[in-house]
């Protein structure tokens, strides 16, 4: 069998980590062989979960990095962040094959290691930045502010082997970038550099040397998605009236060379490459997913309905037998997995 652990940011202030197994691996993704189980539900310091539970601050974003220098995605200590909406940022820590080994029929509460608050922050979007990029140290997340800033926030955990102890969690380290609020990030695969999407349709490029950065124009409605394909050769934005780009990034300066003016019916919330580099997926407030090919740009490959509007989707790294999953959360709580092979 197969399987993997899904992250769910809940509006109820919980992460909930779900676990995938396929009884049967195979290019038809069947219903009836997959099973989908919430193991453990990840709380605060503070928190008392009920279930069920209402509020109107929950957790907007939340990311699973592995705290490991190499390219390996399966090695290293798991580290998961959370953001909610009120900008306070939580932290998990486990042992590389804890979260598989301590498994039992029972559902787990976990509480977080490390908690803070990020003061100006929108409470929206954050992107936490795997230590393969940034180097040996802190390991960090960029936060969008309020001042259309990102800044750079220490978790309090260094990488392995860390020279220094590190800094206190929730520590700025920097700021990056300026201009309207920042609605979407994304790191580079291989190099320390972060895409933006802006409210007033801006895309910003931006190395952590702060040279070479790149401003993108030709949005002129908010961006709400942003991600760069698997072999950091292109970036693929979308905004709020459908418009979706596709920038060369190996030209000495990013041009776009794709784009469809009416993706979706209305606004594009996601944006998600594929492992061949040569196919990524949209999802829209349209309630569609769209499947796009670079060398066949003029419609989608192929189309997914869901049954709710799709607020988030991500790819997954089970690579091992060569399938890929395709995961999507809508506005009604409703998680769908698709078959992308």
């Amino acid at each position: 069998s197969s399987g993997e652990n899904v992250l769910i940011a809940s509006a109820d202030g919980f992460v909930r980590i779900y676990q995938v197994r396929e009884k049967q691996a195979s290019e038809d993704l069947d219903a009836s062989a997959m099973n989908m189980t919430c193991t453990e539900i990840l709380i605060g310091i503070n928190q008392v979960f009920l279930e069920p539970s209402e509020t109107l601050l929950g957790c907007s974003q939340c990311q699973m990095i592995r705290n490991y220098l190499g390219d390996d995605i399966m090695s290293g200590e798991i580290v998961i962040v959370s953001l909610e909406l009120t900008g306070k940022m939580r932290v998990w820590n486990f042992q590389e094959n804890e979260l598989r080994e301590q498994r039992n029929e029972n559902q787990r509460q976990i509480r977080s290691n490390i908690e803070f608050l990020v003061e100006n922050a929108t409470g929206t979007i954050m992107v936490a930045c795997p230590p393969k990029l940034s180097g040996e140290g802190d390991l960090t997340a960029a936060v969008a502010c309020l001042d259309g800033s990102l800044a750079i926030v220490s978790l309090g955990v260094v990488t392995p082997k860390a020279k220094k102890d590190p800094s206190p969690a929730g520590t700025i380290l920097d700021n990056w970038g300026a201009g309207s609020i920042a609605l979407s990030l994304a790191w580079h695969p291989f190099n320390h550099v972060l895409a933006v999407g802006r409210r007033d349709g801006i895309v910003d490029i931006i190395p952590a040397t702060k040279m070479g950065q790149h401003r993108l124009t030709h949005h002129s409605e908010p961006v709400r998605a942003v991600s760069y394909t698997k072999d950091g050769a292109l970036l693929v934005t979308g905004s709020d009236d459908g418009f979706l780009a596709v920038w060369d990034l190996q030209r000495r300066v990013p041009t776009m060379v794709h784009h469809v003016v009416q993706a979706h019916a209305t606004w594009i919330t996601g944006v998600a490459t594929l492992a061949d580099s040569r196919r990524f997926v949209t999802s829209g407030g349209d309630k569609k997913i769209h499947v796009w090919q670079l060398d066949q740009m003029y419609a989608p490959v192929h189309t997914f309905q869901s049954d709710g509007d799709v607020r988030s989707i991500c790819t997954s790294n089970e690579q091992d037998q060569g399938l890929q999953r395709l995961y999507s959360g809508s506005d009604s709580g409703l998680i769908q997995v698709f078959s992308m092979d």
